[in-house]
């Protein structure tokens, strides 16, 4: 019976294969800024890493649906609150952003909302030792 039941799991075990992450390359605008920036998509692990050209960078959890990829950092510094969004068509690798910037203790005051959009590609990576 064990035998049975490895040959089953050896058989269909190619059609349960790992998949791999997906690097993309983006570039576009926010506001009326160059924007370009690099994303890792892990759908398994449903992470992704975003890094910025200027090499600040983030980790986020990621939102993947069969026609689109969301993920959103906040973050809050120096009495200031950032709300950055990021959403990447899985369809035609177009992506949409949406960054809110406000004050902690003035909200109403002082805040700044920015949109962007841009195209990204995918990046082929080289075969790695590790």
């Amino acid at each position: 019976m064990k035998k049975i039941l490895i040959g089953i799991v050896l058989g269909v075990s190619p059609f349960f294969a790992i998949a791999e992450p997906i690097y993309l390359e983006c570039s576009g605008t926010l506001a009326d800024d160059p924007a370009k920036f690099e994303i890792k998509l892990d759908e398994e692990s449903g992470k992704i890493t975003h890094n910025n050209a200027n090499g600040s960078g983030f980790n986020s959890e990621g939102f993947f649906s069969s026609e689109e990829v969301a993920y959103k950092q906040v973050r809050a510094s120096d009495g200031i609150m950032v709300s950055h969004q990021i959403n990447v068509s899985r369809v035609d690798l177009s992506y949409s952003a949406d960054m809110h910037m406000y004050s902690i203790e003035y909200p109403d005051q002082i805040s700044e909302h920015l949109l962007g959009k841009g195209k990204c590609v995918v990046k082929k990576v080289k075969k790695r030792a590790f």
